[in-house]
């Protein structure tokens, strides 16, 4: 084992001598003490008191209070353990209790009514009715000229466009400053439309194919009475996004994107 050595001073008689069960060293004979050195395994240490400079300590108190302390930092540390498996066995439950959940889709008809339907979220796809509202709902914003809502469905159109186009078309209406001239210009006639028919290419591929046939109907400013119309025939191909952003939810909310479209004037 493990040996501890104490030093004991203590005061001798005049002439005695220092001896017994300890190990006896020269002492100071002008002190009148006699050092002596104690050697104490550390079984000993821990089980009797030392005496020194006549404090008394407790071996065996300090020795409890650490295996005491010892006690609780293992109970800490096991009730730790244990919280952290639990959360993680609850984080597993969860994640596989909502694997599976189907969410709720919502299909809109062609008139802009709101149904709940029972399609998986894996094999869903926007049917014709879904696609035919969001693209005359684009068409009705983007070609409209309304001094009442212009500037919040002309931006709002936009969310239908590729980034790539989108962003052609804002760099050519900054250029052009067409929406500016018409705000401020009160002698142009508004414009309303109004979309006669949607038909569609093949639906089972992407990018798909529309056209769009509509009208444009040119009214006075005050009085609203038409003075003429137009009829036109636009050309689309379009995708849908995989993910839509939040962004696009208010106003397009199937993340439908327009690539390429082209408009034309229909004369009769």
């Amino acid at each position: 084992m493990e040996e501890l050595a104490f030093w004991i001073v203590g005061p001798v008689r005049p002439g005695a001598v220092c001896h017994g069960d300890v190990e006896i060293e020269a002492g100071d004979p002008d002190s009148g003490a006699c050092p002596t050195k104690l050697l104490l395994s550390a079984f000993d240490r821990l089980l009797n008191q030392a005496f020194i400079d006549g404090v008394v300590v407790d071996l065996r108190e300090l020795y409890g209070s650490a295996l005491v302390m010892n006690t609780y930092l293992k109970i800490a540390l096991v009730l730790l353990a244990l919280l952290a498996l639990g959360l993680v066995g609850l984080n597993f439950r969860t994640q596989a209790k909502y694997a599976n959940v189907k969410p709720l889709v919502i299909r809109i008809d062609d008139v802009g009514r709101a149904e709940a339907v029972a399609y998986d979220a894996a094999t869903y796809r926007p049917q014709a009715a879904e696609l035919r509202y969001f693209l005359t709902r684009f068409v009705a914003m983007h070609f409209s000229r309304l001094r009442a809502t212009i500037q919040r469905d002309y931006p709002d159109s936009l969310f239908f466009l590729d980034p790539a186009l989108a962003n052609a078309t804002i760099a050519q209406n900054e250029q052009s400053r067409v929406i500016e001239a018409f705000l401020t210009n009160a002698s142009d006639d508004e414009v309303d439309i109004e979309v006669k028919n949607v038909t569609f290419g093949e639906l089972n591929k992407s990018p798909y194919k529309a056209s769009v046939d509509f009208e444009k109907h040119y009214l006075a400013l005050g009085t609203r009475q038409e003075r003429r119309r137009e009829t036109y025939v636009a050309q689309f191909d379009f995708v849908l996004r995989d993910v839509v952003p939040n962004a696009f939810i208010r106003v397009n909310p199937l993340g439908l994107q327009v690539t390429y479209f082209r408009v034309d004037q229909a004369f009769r």
